[in-house]
């Protein structure tokens, strides 16, 4: 039964690893903003995220990439929980383009490059990551899990060999 609490701790703590947050913002102890983006053609761009502070304003800006000339800009205020939701009307403006969140006294990319469509466009949500923060994490987890299982294994099985004998 020991080796079963000592797996089931090392997975634990493995796991409470792998859910933390990575970086903790300049701006009062509340994580860096993130948030996910929807295009829904037209010019139509949904913005939504957590990681403000509290009732905090919160400024969104849509920039084209080619030329760096903002196509989009809405402030809302941040829930109870600091979540956010904001739809953008980025008007006839086409091509790649860059949303960045600031609340809070930080100002975070979402690190993700959007293509705005005008006409008739799709209400499929952006997925995937830029980061491999997340899968390597995940990896490391993965592997310490599959050690401590091979562990125990041998243990239980020299502990068996002993008591055949």
């Amino acid at each position: 039964m020991g080796i079963r609490r000592l797996v089931s701790g090392a997975f634990g703590v493995l796991l409470a690893f792998l859910l933390t947050a990575s970086v903790a913002s300049a701006g009062g102890g509340y994580p860096s903003p993130t948030g996910t983006v929807l295009v829904r053609g037209n010019g139509i761009v949904v913005v939504e995220g957590t990681g403000c502070p509290p009732k905090s304003d919160v400024n969104i800006t849509i920039t084209t990439d080619a030329d760096g000339k903002v196509v989009g800009q809405k402030t809302v205020k941040a829930g109870d929980d600091g979540s956010f939701k904001a739809t953008i009307n980025t008007g006839k403006a086409t091509g790649p383009a860059t949303v960045t969140i600031e609340c809070g006294g930080v100002t975070q990319n979402l690190g993700t490059t959007l293509f705005i469509t005008v006409g008739q466009g799709s209400s499929l949500p952006r997925t995937g990551d830029d980061s491999s923060i997340p899968l390597a994490r995940l990896g490391l987890v993965l592997v310490a899990a599959g050690g401590l299982g091979v562990y125990a294994a041998r243990k239980r099985s020299t502990r068996n060999a002993r008591a055949l004998a």
